[in-house]
């Protein structure tokens, strides 16, 4: 029989802190350490919680030969990590201080088409990202808005991450805003973002693009740097008295 020892739990845990937005897990068994109780995450909220339960479950069965009730596994979700200590040199955490940000917008409006360049800037490079399509302003924001994803598909290695869904102006008392949204291609997460629109419109429409994949997107390259994608299983061992 199959014995959660203090011991098992804490490697447990840190197997399932390498789980992508994951900042902290804490088991909890039934006081002879025969049963598990329950299985607490704290986690970020680029992933619904019904994804992580099913990666908690999945990562496991893999390294530990156990079947788990999703009934036990709860996840509680918050936009930051908590736990983070500020400043540490060495931080494996997928999550990184820089951001992508907008350094450029070019456009030339012609007759029958429109063409949008979006260039963005990440760790000290620059990413192009190109978008042509037909004339007039509805069609002009919806290009100004792919050319910001397809920026940001350059910067990710011509990986295909962000779908693209509506882009909205909209008026707020005296106040022009965008709204963008979108839908993650992987797991088909609803990203939605809004910036205010000043004299240059179309640097809003990048801006509220950006605003609307920041967080989903600075998790993925932090993981994609830190090789924290990938759960690699542990050798099961069986832990008795």
């Amino acid at each position: 029989m199959r014995t959660f020892t203090q011991d098992w739990m804490q490697e447990a845990e840190k197997l399932l802190q390498q789980l992508p937005g994951v900042f902290a897990v804490r088991f909890l068994e039934d006081g002879d350490a025969s049963t598990l109780e329950a299985i607490h995450i704290l986690a970020d909220t680029t992933r619904n919680a019904k994804q992580i339960v099913r990666d908690v479950q999945a990562a496991l069965s893999a390294a530990y030969a156990l079947d788990v009730d999703h009934r036990i596994i709860s996840v509680a979700q918050l936009p930051v990590d908590p736990t983070a200590k500020k400043g540490n040199v060495g931080d494996d955490t997928p999550y990184t201080e820089c951001r992508v940000k907008f350094c450029g917008l070019g456009y030339q409006d012609m007759p029958d088409r429109c063409a949008i360049q979006v260039t963005l800037q990440y760790n000290g490079a620059e990413y192009q990202g190109h978008a042509e399509g037909k004339p007039g302003r509805k069609w002009q924001d919806l290009l100004v808005a792919q050319a910001t994803l397809n920026a940001v598909r350059t910067l990710m290695g011509g990986a295909d991450v962000y779908s693209l869904m509506n882009v909205q102006r909209v008026q707020t008392g005296m106040i022009p805003l965008c709204v963008v949204l979108v839908q993650t291609l992987d797991d088909d997460a609803l990203l939605t973002g809004a910036a205010v629109l000043d004299e240059h419109g179309l640097h809003g429409i990048v801006r509220a693009t950006l605003d609307a994949i920041n967080r989903n997107l600075n998790w993925r390259i932090g993981a994609h740097i830190n090789e924290r994608k990938r759960v690699h299983p542990i050798t099961p061992r069986e832990y008795h008295n």
